[in-house]
Formats: structure tokens, sequence, C-alpha cells
């Protein structure tokens, strides 16, 4: 296969690091108060022509809380007035009918934050002790899916969430909430999760959580695709691109302006506020994640060409390396391949699938079927 040269089309924007929650996960480690430098209005809207004329097409908002800030709204009407499509990361709890109806004019797609399907579960894992965070996050679901809002649940997946019941039960939950897509991030220590140990699965938990959404999806004979290397260890049709994305056609940029290849690595290759996207996407930093060399098991796997090692942020945030396997790799030498999957590059996708590695789970039901159901059932979660 010849591959034509890569060009960042997807970016991701921390726009602000403030946030309302403390959870213990936080990969930016945001709070209520700001990280220091933080861009200001004027400053944005011109990276926004600076993204435009350069071809990015895709712009996900994440953080911190970005509907905390109120020129974040400017920000997106611009945004959206240059014709990116646009996706909004939020925990939900700011979210009230007004901001529901400002979603569904400015965003291709909104996702929403909730971990587990109990209440005392999820208001634990977010630090929300005194509760409410998980009621606050479901009432924004259904806000938007009132709306028809193209919306999914962001499921953070670690070891306290991992276990096939619990997916059972998000899967319900996604279900009755009438969203479309449960999509998850694996846990990386890193930001504020860095010193918690007990939250980053091993291979074999990784595998029996994939196995089990591979195996629901092979029984409803859906195929979507993942941009998650390790999920081509199952085969079928789930690849939109080769190897890790990231630093390749996405990249991040910090609230203060500095990018970084991944939003998983705080390491800088340059400031957007000075640094020409040329100039950072072809940075030694961005260099390390396009360039992948095989190491240890990777170089007799048959899948090296699919996969490239799997998570490049991961392996930063687990192992210090830029190359090799991913740690949370299942494939042994010895095991048996299966079906290689097969490489599609389709014109229908979520913005997120050429931003990270992450993972899509298709909630199948027709939205104007279940959306009564989900302004039916507004204690059933509690």
């Amino acid at each position: 296969m010849t591959l034509t040269k890569q060009k960042i089309v997807t970016v991701g924007w921390t726009y602000t690091s403030k946030c309302n929650l403390n959870c213990v996960h936080c990969y930016n480690s945001s709070s209520i108060n700001p990280q220091s430098g933080e861009m200001p209005l004027d400053d944005a809207m011109g990276v926004l022509q600076r993204l435009r004329d350069y071809g990015v097409e895709d712009l996900n908002y994440g953080g911190g809380e970005n509907t905390m800030v109120p020129q974040f709204w400017t920000i997106a009407r611009y945004a959206k007035k240059l014709g990116f499509h646009q996706s909004l990361t939020t925990n939900g709890t700011l979210m009230d009918e007004a901001m529901a109806d400002d979603c569904a004019e400015l965003f291709d797609d909104v996702g929403v934050s909730i971990d587990f399907h109990q209440a005392m579960d999820n208001d634990k894992f977010r630090l929300s002790m005194g509760g409410g965070t998980f009621t606050k996050a479901v009432h924004a679901a259904k806000l938007l899916v009132e709306r028809k809002v193209n919306m999914e649940v962001v499921m953070c997946l670690n070891r306290l969430n991992c276990k096939p019941e619990t997916l059972q039960g998000m899967i319900e939950m996604c279900e009755g909430l009438g969203v479309g897509s449960l999509r998850m991030n694996t846990f990386r220590p890193v930001g504020r999760g860095e010193y918690d140990t007990q939250l980053t699965m091993n291979p074999q938990e990784l595998e029996q959580a994939y196995r089990f959404f591979f195996d629901k999806m092979s029984k409803n004979s859906t195929k979507i695709t993942t941009p998650d290397p390790l999920f081509s260890l199952l085969g079928g049709q789930y690849m939109t691109d080769i190897g890790c994305p990231c630093g390749k056609t996405s990249m991040r940029i910090q609230s203060n302006g500095d990018v970084t290849p991944c939003v998983f690595m705080p390491i800088s290759a340059g400031n957007i506020l000075r640094d020409s996207i040329d100039d950072i996407h072809n940075s030694e930093l961005f260099q390390r994640f396009q360039h992948q060399e095989p190491i240890g098991k990777c170089t007799i796997c048959p899948r090296w060409n699919i996969c490239k090692g799997g998570c490049i942020g991961r392996k930063w945030a687990l192992n210090g390396s830029f190359d090799g396997p991913d740690p949370l790799c299942w494939w042994e030498p010895g095991m048996a391949v299966g079906i290689l999957p097969e490489l599609v590059n389709q014109g229908s996708y979520n913005i997120h699938e050429r931003y990270l590695c992450t993972f899509y789970f298709p909630i199948e039901q027709k939205r104007e079927e279940v959306a009564p159901l989900a302004m039916a059932i507004s204690g059933a979660y509690r």
C-alpha cells in the first residue's frame, strides 16, 4: 500500500483547563482554577483562521470544561461560520435547555462523560461525593437526544469498570437514553491519573472488554470503524487508518497555545501562536509519532503493518517509549492470528476516528423510537 504524505486534518483543543469537577483520572489535571497563560479570545479567533487556511477540517473541544467559559461560545460560532466540523466533549453538569439548543446549532456531535451506570460509582469516580454528577450528566444526555443531536456517552475504560457486567449496564443505560454510541477511551496514567495505580488495566482485562463488544457487534452483523489499533487483533472491518492517528493526522492545542501530538502527552512541539503548523508537524517529536519502529514481538507480528505497535501515547505513559508493542497488547508469539482486518477509509466518520485511539460501540436503535423513552426515564438510573 502506498501512502500519501499525511497532514493535520483534525485538531483537539483544550480552550480552557478550568473545570467544575476534580476527576481522579483527569489527563489534564483540570480544576476550578485554570492554568496560567490561557489564550485570549482575539488570539483564539486568529488561530481558527490559521487552521482553516491550513486545511484542518475537524475540531474537538475538550479539556477542561469549556462550557464554563462564556467566550468559548464565541469561538464555536466563529468556527461554525468558517465551515469546521465541530465536536464537544463535556461533563454535562452545566447543561440546560438553552445550552442544549446551542449544542444542536453548533456541533456535529457531542460527547457526555459518564463512566458507570450507577450514580454512586460514577459520582465517586468523578469526585462528586455529595452526589449529583451522574444525575446531571444523564439529564444533559436527555436534553441533547430530545434535540436529535448526534451524541455519545464517553467512558474512561479502566480497571474499575471494564468487567462485562458493568459494560452491559452501560449499554443498557445508553439504550434507555437513546444515544447513538458508547465511546471509550482507555485510561492512561497521565495528568492527575499518573498517581492512581489501580486504574490501569492489564492486557487480559482489555482483551476481555474488547472481545465482549466485538462478539456483540458480530452477533448483530455490525460493521464499525475504530482507530484503536488493538481492536484489529479481533479482525473485522474496523480500521480507518494505519496505526495510531496522533501526530500524523491530528494534534492537540493546549489552553496556552502549546501543541502536542497526543492529548495524553504533555510534551510540547511548539506553540500555535508563534509556530507554523507545518513546522510543528515536521518537528522531531511529531516525527517520532509518524515513524514507528517494530521492537520485540512487533518484529514478528503479522499485524504490524496495520497496528504499528498500537497507541503511542499509552506506550509513552506506561513505558516511556515511542516504539515497540503497546503495553496493553495481548497478542503473544504462537497465538492464533485469525482474519486480518480490512483497511477502510469511509466517507462518513466520527470526528474522534481521525483524532486518537478510541473505540466506538454503536447503540443499535432508531432515534425516533427511543427519544420518547429517554424522556420517560428521568429517575431510572439514580
